[in-house]
Order: C-alpha cells, then sequence, then structure tokens
C-alpha cells in the first residue's frame, strides 16, 4: 500500500515535466508474445510508448527520461506528445519513424540518424541512451 502511494506521487511530480536542449527520442512497444496477428510495430496485441531522454549538450549524459504510452505512432498523437512534453525549441535526434517530423512542424530541431541494428545502435552518437 505504501509503495503505490511513493510511485503516485513520483508520477505526479514528473507528470509537468518537460524536456529541453538535446532530446533523444525513440518509439517503443509493450507486450509479450501472442500467437497469431502482427508483430513489431503496428501489432494490436502491444502498447506503443514514446521513449525521450534529456542528454547534457555533449550527448553524453542523460539528465532526465520520458517514458509514456501513445494512442498510435500517428501525427495527431505525436503532435499532442511534442505539445505536452518538449519545450520550444529542442535540439532532437530520432531514428526517422516518419511521425516524428512532426517534431519540425513544431519548430524543434530535428535529426535523422541511421542507427543500423545489433550492438553498432548503442555507438551512435546522439542515440546512445536510446538504443540500448
Amino acid at each position: 500500500r505504501m509503495k503505490h502511494k511513493i510511485m503516485q506521487a513520483m508520477v505526479e511530480r514528473e507528470e509537468p515535466r518537460k524536456l529541453s536542449g538535446f532530446v533523444q527520442i525513440d518509439d517503443a512497444y509493450l507486450g509479450g508474445e501472442r500467437t497469431g496477428g502482427k508483430r513489431g510495430r503496428g501489432s494490436e496485441n502491444k502498447q506503443p510508448f514514446v521513449i525521450a531522454v534529456q542528454v547534457d549538450q555533449n550527448n553524453e549524459h542523460p539528465t532526465f527520461a520520458v517514458i509514456e504510452p501513445v494512442k498510435a505512432f500517428d501525427n495527431a498523437s505525436l503532435k499532442d506528445w511534442i505539445e505536452r512534453r518538449l519545450e520550444p525549441e529542442c535540439e532532437v535526434y530520432s531514428d526517422g519513424l516518419a511521425c516524428f517530423r512532426r517534431l519540425e512542424e513544431a519548430g524543434h530541431a530535428h535529426t535523422t540518424l541511421d542507427t543500423g541494428g545489433g550492438r553498432a545502435a548503442t555507438e551512435v552518437q546522439g542515440a546512445r541512451w536510446l538504443n540500448v
């Protein structure tokens, strides 16, 4: 019971936080294996999340993180998330998922990174804290 109260207090404390400066952003999905249906992006069996990490100006040390579910990785959901979670004029790095183009429309500098796959993705400057 006390654990739940502490967790709720943490959620309420972090709810108004907006990330600023240098931000790394990625899409993620939560959900176990199920038989049938589509796998990966767009699966009806998984909950989509936006994961964003604010880092120092050298992209070396994380300062804050936001992990938040979204309805879908579509333009409307991302536009809403950007307005609620990012301060104006952030410098954002992503893997180039199409819906992340909303970042530029919202006035943020947006750099897409080719992270490839596997272990090498953790070494890409600007994506280190998301591709673990």
